[in-house]
């Protein structure tokens, strides 16, 4: 038999039809153009970034040909790379504060405005905030970082470990916890509180996050440590939560 080549929907009738007047049965013609769509997307999404997927459908099932599909497909999974998937495991893999106070409410208690005092020294901070206004801060200068790490996310992580370190993730296991486990370029101490410590080799670890504590301030404020020799705090304000 001939090679038979579908190149669009009209193209599915005449086969469905074809197999229907055989004897073949009924076969939903709307069900079988919906999974080669998810298909081509599927193949375009190399990176399995995240995106619109009802948006990105209704724009593909305009147009009439697969080979159209293809290539508008893949035009719009161009405009992602590395860094979109990393930035979506940094979300996923978020890191965990140093220290954080909120402020005082209208009708505050003593310990609530002991706390926010002794915070505010801390880090020389104004009375500037409205009443409730969360800040937290987080030291990138320290040896290592604590970020949450779910049981069910170690495929994610060792995917996150070889974007950003170029190498392969080596297999642990993730119900080991409270001591320090050799990955390649850094190490690992997963706790039972869903958070694990990294340290070694994270200067390109420690950028991510940086980016992603900056541009995460938006209900809160942010005091970043980074790259600090001489103590100096990053202050990144947000509006009231």
């Amino acid at each position: 038999m001939d090679k038979l080549e579908i190149k669009n929907k009209e193209d599915l009738k005449k086969v469905l039809k074809f197999l229907d007047d055989q004897g073949f049965g009924y076969i939903s013609e709307y069900e079988l153009h919906n999974k080669k769509i998810n298909s081509i997307i599927s193949k375009s999404n190399k990176l399995g970034v995240k995106y619109d997927a009802d948006k990105l459908k209704t724009s593909l099932q305009k147009l009439g040909n697969y080979s159209d599909i293809e290539k508008e497909s893949n035009l719009f999974f161009s405009k992602f790379g590395v860094n979109d998937k990393i930035n979506e495991y940094i979300n996923m893999f978020y890191i965990q504060s140093a220290d954080y106070c909120k402020t005082p409410w209208t009708r505050p208690d003593s310990k609530e405005i002991i706390e926010w005092v002794d915070f505010k020294k801390k880090y020389k901070l104004a009375d500037e905030f409205d009443a409730g206004h969360s800040i937290y801060y987080y030291n990138l200068d320290a040896n290592f970082i604590k970020v949450h790490f779910s049981d069910y996310k170690m495929y994610e992580f060792k995917n996150f470990y070889k974007l950003v370190f170029d190498e392969e993730c080596v297999d642990f296991d993730q119900r080991k916890t409270g001591f320090w486990i050799k990955l390649g370029k850094i190490e690992i101490k997963l706790f039972q509180n869903g958070y694990a410590n990294i340290k070694g080799d994270l200067k390109k670890l420690k950028e991510y996050y940086y980016q992603y504590i900056k541009s995460s301030h938006h209900n809160n404020t942010n005091i970043i440590k980074y790259n600090s020799s001489d103590g100096q705090l990053e202050i990144i304000k947000g509006t009231k939560d």
